[in-house]
């Protein structure tokens, strides 16, 4: 087998203990503070304002590339394959780490090298 295509999306996984994170001053924020506290697991949409409170909050956080496209390409790299990624977000910090981790990206019909498959545009943030 040549090289392993790997689907659409891809967006940085930002993780952070409850530990690190300020739970004071939430008053406009209580829907938000009672899901970050509650042992629910699920995932909710937010709103800008919403995410820049959450953001602050945060004392120290891991990033990381996501997205299932992203996962399973990297696994796929780690487990020794040629993993070809067709991903959404192409600026350069996301090329870069999955540069890092060996995974391709599929660009006009052709494989290319991660960075040069670089575009304008913003990268998506699951925290």
């Amino acid at each position: 087998m040549d090289a392993v295509f790997a689907g659409l999306f891809s967006n940085w996984d930002i993780t952070a203990n409850i530990e690190d994170v300020d739970t004071s001053g939430w008053d406009e924020y209580k829907r938000l503070k009672k899901h970050l506290l509650s042992d629910a697991d699920a995932e909710i949409l937010i709103e800008k304002e919403e995410y820049l409170f959450l953001k602050e909050k945060i004392r120290r956080f891991r990033m990381q590339p996501g997205g299932n496209g992203i996962n399973a390409a990297i696994a796929l790299s780690e487990a020794g394959a040629r993993a070809v990624a067709s991903c959404t977000s192409r600026t350069e910090g996301m090329l870069s780490a999955l540069a890092e981790r060996g995974v391709f990206i599929a660009e006009g019909g052709k494989i290319a090298y991660t960075l040069s498959a670089k575009r304008k545009g913003e990268d998506f943030e699951h925290i």
